[in-house]
């Protein structure tokens, strides 16, 4: 059990550089630093990151970084922490394994709550870009839920969408609701998930695989190389959740589907 705090960086990683081994039970809070490639909070080349308090760092970059294919983040809450341009607010992945963490109230231009992350079971909330992906920006998610987010485009530009569920409470920052998500990346699988908002991808270059899912009838969905199988499309009054973001089974054919 470790406190890190209120360290600033010139260079390189402000808080935690992990090669191996595990950092657990810890607060790493209030570092700052200045290069846009390198982490505030932990920089992960090895090793696990598990139970951990990441909260309120700053830098161009973002406030977790995860390097290496063995390196894992786990069971950690990441808050309040502000990144760059395109470096995620809160997480930023080039390999690796984010799980069952709560990312929340991240500030970011774009990918304020996730970048390039490979996200598991883990929930994102109240996160806010400036620009566009307010939960996620090119990241594989999975069995993930995202509420309350600001910005142009809850996920943006992914790969694998899988087991999601996004909520009808992300908003602009005019305060419309806001797409839930668009812009797929090329050959990106879009399955069994819930959008309580519309959806869009119109690229006519990226083939795109929907299946399994639910979103509003105003969604659009008209690229040329779209593959839609077994979906719902319906009123968004029709796709309801509860407030942990569990489909309310029994109200409306769409879910019960």
């Amino acid at each position: 059990n470790v406190v890190i705090s209120n360290c600033v960086g010139n260079h390189k990683v402000t808080g935690v550089r992990l090669y191996g081994g595990e950092i657990r039970n810890s607060l790493i809070c209030a570092n700052k630093g200045n290069d846009q490639d390198e982490a505030s909070g932990v920089d992960a080349q090895g090793g696990i990151v598990r139970n951990c308090t990441i909260r309120g760092n700053s830098s161009p970059g973002c406030a977790v970084k995860v390097q290496a294919a063995s390196a894992k983040v786990v069971d950690c809450q990441i808050i309040s922490n502000t990144g760059g341009d395109t470096n995620g607010g809160g997480l930023k992945l080039t390999n690796g394994l984010v799980e069952n963490c709560i990312i929340s109230n991240c500030v970011a231009a774009v990918g304020a709550g996730v970048t390039r992350v490979q996200l598991v079971r883990s929930r994102v909330l109240a996160n806010r870009a400036t620009n566009y992906g307010s939960g996620a920006y090119h990241a594989c998610l999975y069995g993930s839920f995202f509420a309350g987010n600001i910005g142009a485009g809850v996920i943006d530009h992914s790969a694998d969408v899988v087991g999601c569920t996004v909520a009808a409470d992300n908003l602009t920052a005019a305060g419309a609701i806001a797409t839930a998500l668009q812009n797929e990346g090329k050959g990106a699988i879009v399955a069994n998930s819930l959008f309580c908002a519309p959806i869009s991808h119109t690229a006519d270059a990226n083939e795109l695989t929907v299946s399994h899912c639910a979103y509003p009838d105003d969604s659009t969905l008209t690229g040329a190389l779209i593959t839609i199988t077994d979906c719902v499309e319906t009123n968004v009054e029709a796709l309801a959740i509860d407030w942990t973001g569990v489909p309310v089974v029994g109200s409306n054919a769409a879910i019960d589907k």
